[in-house]
């Protein structure tokens, strides 16, 4: 799959974000392994933080060169 997408945080945000894609030719994805590219957008410091360095975070679970994009 080309141009492939996840998206983790504000779900009013990835509504308008799937949209937005979707237009663009972009796929989203349920897997970090299969996504090209991450975007998140966390309503606070804690929730970012959490997101990506969890233990099983998006730094610990992304595939190498998937671009990580926050909001």
């Amino acid at each position: 799959m080309d141009n492939t997408y996840l998206f983790h945080g504000n779900a009013a945000v990835g509504g308008a974000l799937e949209r937005l894609a979707a237009n663009a030719g972009w796929q989203r994805v349920d897997s970090l392994a299969d996504a090209d590219v991450v975007v998140t957008y966390c309503t606070n410091q804690q929730a970012l933080e959490d997101a990506y360095f969890d233990e099983n975070g998006i730094v610990q679970a992304a595939s190498p060169n998937t671009v990580l994009i926050d909001l």
